[in-house]
Formats: structure tokens, sequence, C-alpha cells
């Protein structure tokens, strides 16, 4: 089987490394979170943000979010590509509507989870720049 230079690239960019940086923000930068008690993992993750800027503050608590939202969407339209099962447009409002779901259930799932308008504004904006930066296979 041939594999499509491209793709790769595509995949690696667009998949992979939002992946990569939202798992980076959030085990080193998130203050207390489960995955760095879970894993034992020791880091000094109990800063003082009450200091930082707001730009700071959005990229810490909904930045990973944002990586995780666009790495899920350009995934799923790389797969749409290339086996073509709905059309861009449809595709979109279907990764929104899931990711925007998933959200929102945390409501739900509290004190473990925790939902934020911050978060779903983020998930909105990671999908319109997949929806826009994978619109060419």
């Amino acid at each position: 089987m041939k594999i499509n230079r491209s793709l790769v690239i595509k995949f690696l960019f667009h998949v992979f490394l939002p992946l990569l940086i939202g798992l980076f923000v959030y085990v080193l930068y998130r203050p207390n979170v489960w995955i760095t008690r879970y894993l034992n993992l020791g880091l000094d993750t109990q800063s003082n943000t009450e200091n930082y800027s707001f730009i700071t503050k959005w990229l810490i608590f909904s930045g990973p979010d944002f990586c995780w939202a666009y790495s899920f969407a350009s995934l799923v339209f790389i797969l749409n590509h290339s086996f073509k099962f709905m059309s861009h447009t449809a595709v979109f409002f279907f990764i929104l509507l899931l990711t925007e779901t998933s959200e929102v259930l945390q409501l739900l799932l509290k004190p473990n989870f925790t939902f934020s308008i911050s978060d779903t504004v983020a998930i909105l904006i990671a999908c319109i720049l997949s929806f826009l930066l994978n619109k060419k296979p």
C-alpha cells in the first residue's frame, strides 16, 4: 500500500502535534490535574495562577481543550476526505455537535470534571479553524 506523503504530513501537523501540545500544557502547567496525581509524576503544578494575565490563564485552562478539539476535528476531516462519507459542511456540524455536547455533559459529571464557557468558545474556534484549514484533501 502506497502512503501519501502529504497525508502523513497533514496528519502529523493537524492531528498529532495539537494532541501533544494539549497534553504538554495540561500535564505541565495546569494546577492539580488528575493525570499528574494518577501517574504520581510529582510535578509542582500548584502554581499561583491568580497572578497570570488573562491570555496566560486562557492558554493554560482552555488551550488543551482547543488543541484536542482541533485535533479531533482535523482527524475526522482528513478521514472524510479519504473516504467521503459526508459533505465537508455536514461533517463540521457533526463534529461541533459532538465536541460541544461532550463539554456540556461535564455539567453532570461534577466534581471530577468542570464545565466552562471559555472551553466551549475554545472548542468552537478550534472546529472553525480546522474546518477552514482542512477544506482541501
